[in-house]
């Protein structure tokens, strides 16, 4: 009994059906995660008993999809492949140098269908990679830790400065103060006006005088 063997690429994961003797009989597409790759192989196991299409015929019977094609490449040799219901290729054969061993692949793949599945792309992720890089995560945010309280008591220094500067502010406010009081006694406007009110009086003289001397004189005549 042959079996299926999952593997790893750098694109995604692809799966080879095996013979008993670790021959590779066939190799599958590639596929972008693992359980698009075991489903897959699920088709592979409903599709098995297809009917196979000699495309090396000119005037051979055609069936339609799903089915097995065997054909002969630009090297001149004879592969198979299994095409899906929806157009797409699921496995392609090895070459071979005949149509008799190119249809025997065929028959060997249907004879291994129900072979157990062998994950080898678990032992190719290299999981001890990852342990060492999580070590050095830690490690930078310990040492960060550190870092953050002094940074902490360098701005607490800095607002005690600025609270003994704000102290000398008083005194000039006092200053201001000071300037006030002296502006307020010098007040001229209201001297200037206390000396032009007795002014007026004094020019002001009545003529009752004048006549006071020109009566008497009438009297001695």
């Amino acid at each position: 009994m042959g079996k299926y063997v999952i593997r790893k690429s750098k694109t995604g994961f692809y799966f080879n059906v095996e013979a008993t003797n670790g021959q590779v009989i066939a190799t599958a597409q590639q596929y972008k995660s693992k359980p698009s790759c075991k489903k897959a192989i699920d088709a592979l196991k409903k599709l098995a008993k297809s009917p196979i299409e000699d495309l090396t015929i000119k005037d051979g019977p055609k069936y339609p999809n799903p089915k097995w094609q065997v054909y002969q490449d630009r090297k001149k040799e004879f592969r198979f492949r299994l095409v899906a219901s929806n157009g797409n290729n699921l496995i392609w054969g090895e070459g071979y140098s005949t149509m008799q061993a190119c249809k025997a692949g065929v028959l060997s793949v249907q004879a291994n269908v129900n072979s157990e599945i062998e994950d080898k792309a678990v032992a190719e992720k290299k999981p001890a990679d990852k342990k060492p890089a999580a070590k050095k995560t830690a490690a930078k945010k310990t040492a960060k830790k550190p870092a953050a309280k002094k940074a902490a008591k360098k701005p607490a220094k800095k607002t005690t400065a600025k609270k003994a500067v704000k102290k000398p502010a008083k005194k000039t406010a006092a200053k201001k103060t000071t300037k006030k009081a002296v502006k307020k006694p010098v007040k001229k406007t209201t001297a200037k006006k206390a000396v032009k009110k007795p002014v007026k009086k004094t020019a002001a003289k009545k003529p009752a005088a004048k006549k006071a001397v020109k009566k008497p004189a009438k009297k001695s005549k």
